[in-house]
């Protein structure tokens, strides 16, 4: 499913991030966070804040995933793109073992049987 920000959102998100830019870092005012929050229904909303800030907002994945963390989710991303568990750990920078826990937990969450049903029901 393609989607993009509504005009709403789109400036909900420009404004929070402006908002991370003046604080240098120290925050983002009640206000925007609650503007936000509002605007970014269905979305994903990730903010950095680096120099300069970065907001990514992503539409939500299949409800199977909603119970993941989000180190489980990036997980999950690479499993569907067919990554092999040392693959995953070399690139997040986390031992194999801990990429095994973030699977196991990932199929226990989702309800999945096996990694080519994270990766059908990731592609959705």
């Amino acid at each position: 499913m393609n989607r993009s920000l509504d005009d709403r959102s789109l400036k909900a998100l420009r404004r929070a991030v402006g908002e991370l830019a003046r604080q240098s870092g120290r925050g983002i005012p009640r206000e925007a966070i609650v503007e936000l929050a509002e605007a970014g229904n269905g979305y994903e909303l990730t903010i950095y804040g680096g120099d300069p800030p970065l907001a990514v907002a992503r539409p939500r994945r299949s409800s199977v995933f909603s119970a993941l963390t989000a180190r489980e989710r990036e997980v999950a991303a690479l499993v569907a793109r067919g990554y092999a568990n040392g693959e995953i750990a070399a690139r997040l920078v986390i031992t194999e073992a801990t990429v095994k826990d973030h699977v196991h937990n990932i199929l226990r969450k989702s309800g999945l049987k096996t990694r080519a049903a994270v990766a059908g029901a990731w592609g959705n």
